[in-house]
């Protein structure tokens, strides 16, 4: 009895979408040399729906241009799923220049692409990528930004601004108005020119993030008043002002500041605070804890119980009254299951491991004061980060930890980079906590 076997060509039979998927993580001249696989794939050059173009990678600007001509020449499909064109300063403009660009992105544009990102230090920015009406993504990089009279994103769901100059009075209120499906709004590193006040009020958005230069000063015009907002990120100097319209919807806030050397207190945060009912998870840094350290009523201005909080991470610099903060913040989150403390101590002091019984008596009384009963009952995961002892309160705040959190699973100690290198000094820190008492049966410490 004989079998036949019959040879199957996988390559023609693989579906497009599976192929365009496979294709969309290669270099483009590696794409057009698939074209010797298989017959159905000689003509792949014009059914590609992922186009990227990235100057860096080709030998020479002029060898890119008359490939990127080509291929849109060859180019056969109706539709562009995705469209990337990614140029640096040093593309001479006599080989490329506005007209190819414009050419290019209008292309795309006319081809209905949903998925835009444009990475070049071009100063004549096309018009016409802001009367896209097909767009659902946009991620813009290192360009001049000029909003014409008219712009319109029906479609657009992420918008994502990454270290652009950005111009115009009424900037942000032309984009946002035209912008009404906007879910994702990221805005990295942008210098902003002649505008009066940044507003984000889409109706629909649900993810803001804004990171402002170190050297910035934008936080104190900027106004974030979406009512659907779920998540929250900054980083800047200063924390910019939010209406109470979104506490409601809040479920992830992160705030990081830069390093100033000195900064004016804002007792909004322990406002924001006590105004949140719903968020999940909240990330505070040293600024915020330094703020709140400032405001003599800060007990009472904090939430009593904010039973939505699992998950909180803390940047801890010390200051006089940086245990009484922590200390209250704890209290105002009674379902805590996940904590992460980074400690931010100044590199010239040294590790001690032998902390003076008066600071363990006042920590003591700190807690007796305000943390009353099993508070942190539900606090599974501990980890703490850039450990090393250089202030004598580290050790009683883990210490405290371990004593009182009933449902510990495993706790985590990332020493810091000071103190890696130095094998005697870990295992003395690691013998130091290993003394202490485990309330919880189960609970493990992992040094690293």
């Amino acid at each position: 009895m004989t079998s036949t076997k019959q040879t199957i060509d996988r390559l023609s039979s693989m579906p497009e979408e599976i192929r365009d998927c496979i294709l969309s993580f290669l270099p483009m001249e590696d794409v057009v040399r698939t074209c010797i696989l298989s017959r159905k794939w000689r003509d792949i050059c014009s059914s590609l729906s992922h186009l990227e173009f990235n100057c860096p990678d080709f030998r020479s600007a002029r060898y890119f241009k008359n490939f990127v001509d080509c291929f849109l020449i060859t180019h056969g499909r109706f539709e562009i799923r995705s469209f990337k064109l990614v140029m640096d300063d040093t593309v001479d403009i006599d080989v490329i220049n506005d007209v190819h660009v414009n050419a290019w992105i209008y292309f795309a544009i006319k081809h209905n692409v949903r998925v835009m990102e444009l990475s070049f230090p071009w100063e004549l920015f096309p018009d016409s990528v802001f009367m896209c009406h097909t767009l659902t993504e946009l991620r813009l990089e290192y360009v001049e930004i000029h909003l014409p009279r008219t712009v319109s994103f029906p479609c657009l769901k992420i918008l994502k601004l990454t270290e652009n100059l950005l111009y115009g009075e009424k900037l942000t209120e032309n984009i946002f108005s035209s912008c009404l499906m906007l879910e994702e709004l990221i805005i990295r590193s942008c210098s902003w020119h002649d505008f009066s006040i940044i507003i984000s009020s889409p109706p629909n958005l649900k993810v803001l993030e804004l990171r402002e230069k170190e050297d910035g000063n934008v936080a104190s015009r900027i106004r974030i008043c979406s009512p659907n907002l779920e998540e929250l990120k900054y980083f800047g100097p200063t924390i910019p002002r939010i209406d109470e319209v979104i506490y409601s919807s809040l479920v992830t806030l992160d705030f990081e500041s830069c390093e100033r050397p000195c900064f004016e207190p804002d007792y909004s945060v322990a406002e924001l605070l006590k105004g949140l009912r719903n968020v999940a998870k909240l990330s505070l840094d040293s600024y915020c804890f330094e703020v709140l350290g400032q405001d003599p009523n800060l007990e009472a201005c904090l939430p009593t119980s904010c039973c939505s909080l699992r998950h909180l991470r803390l940047v801890l610099r010390p200051f006089k009254d940086y245990v009484k903060v922590l200390i209250l913040v704890l209290r105002s989150y009674p379902n805590l299951e996940t904590l992460h403390i980074s400690f931010k101590t100044k590199l010239y002091l040294k590790s001690i491991l032998v902390s003076s019984e008066q600071a363990k008596v006042l920590f003591n009384a700190y807690f007796l004061k305000h943390l009353t009963g099993h508070l942190l009952k539900h606090l599974k995961t501990i980890k703490i980060e850039n450990f090393r002892v250089a202030d004598e309160n580290e050790l009683h705040i883990v210490r405290y930890l371990l004593e009182n959190a009933i449902s510990l699973k495993k706790m985590s100690i990332v020493h810091h980079l000071s103190i890696k290198e130095d094998v005697k000094l870990r295992l003395l820190v690691a013998e130091s906590l290993l003394t202490f008492t485990k309330v919880s049966p189960d609970a493990v410490i992992v040094f690293s």
